[in-house]
């Protein structure tokens, strides 16, 4: 009885391990730092966050969203929906060039659960974003 109970907690563990290791992905915002080794301007407020297969953020001036498909260390964007506003100045030009790379990017990796990087073959770092805390 003894053994199956230890059984049953060992189990209980390794499926809660597992069930987390997405979690920092999909529980969190994500802030834009760079694009391809440049830093975005302090004032750019681009995000994005991951639900249920389905992500969704701010480019830099216009809300945005679509779906994903995500397999461990791979990870494939579609885009959706999108609002359609002017902008000029650092928003609108990070903007532009992050809606260039991002559906460009194949490869994803989290770094101590507060930095998140979006790579292609190119570059495993082509997109760097910093978790936002709540």
């Amino acid at each position: 009885m003894i053994k199956r109970i230890i059984s049953w907690c060992i189990c209980l563990v390794v499926i809660t391990a597992c069930s987390n290791s997405n979690n920092t992905l999909t529980d969190t915002t994500w802030r834009l730092q760079s694009i391809d080794g440049t830093s975005v301007p302090a004032e750019v407020n681009a995000t994005i966050a991951f639900v249920a297969g389905q992500f969704s953020g701010n480019g830099g001036c216009n809300s945005y969203g679509g779906t994903y498909a995500l397999d461990t260390t791979s990870i494939a964007f579609t885009l959706g929906q999108m609002t359609m506003m002017a902008c000029m100045g650092p928003g609108g030009d990070t903007e532009q060039q992050y809606l260039v790379v991002l559906p460009q990017i194949t490869t994803v990796s989290t770094h101590t659960d507060t930095q998140l990087e979006l790579g292609d073959a190119k570059s495993p770092a082509r997109l760097v974003f910093a978790r936002i805390t709540p």
